[in-house]
């Protein structure tokens, strides 16, 4: 799904630059982390042509729900204005909400992953000092 509207690409790139300059990241840094080279991030970002697989792991690199993209100034309700994105809003915001609660139960799961390993580390640790 790429998501072309230059309103939108507007309001998503100020986003995106303002929190990775907020949390003191470069462009390459952010392109680094999200497993993209800098042109492709570039082309992504300062060129607007967002796929929302992309607009998802520069979210999660920013710590924001990808929601946070297309919240107007003082609103909260993840759409613009009533404005569509190639489409009907309803689509676009419970795909959004899909992802998100998606993003939600894969965190929820690597946490308990983490508590296995820690757990199992543990016991490794308890039976190597028998």
């Amino acid at each position: 799904m790429n998501l072309n509207n230059e309103k939108y690409n507007s309001l998503i790139i100020n986003k995106i630059e303002n929190l990775r300059k907020s949390k003191l990241l470069n462009q390459t840094e952010i392109a680094k982390k999200i497993g993209m080279s800098l042109n492709g991030y570039n082309k992504a970002v300062v060129n607007g042509d967002f796929k929302l697989s992309t607009l998802t792991k520069i979210a999660n690199v920013l710590g924001v729900p990808v929601s946070y993209f297309f919240e107007e100034s003082g609103k909260s309700d993840g759409i613009l204005n009533g404005n569509q994105i190639n489409g009907s809003n309803n689509n676009v915001s419970i795909k959004i909400n899909q992802y998100q609660n998606e993003i939600d139960k894969l965190k929820q799961e690597v946490n308990y992953l983490k508590e296995i390993i820690n757990q199992k580390d543990e016991i490794i640790n308890l039976l190597k000092n028998k």
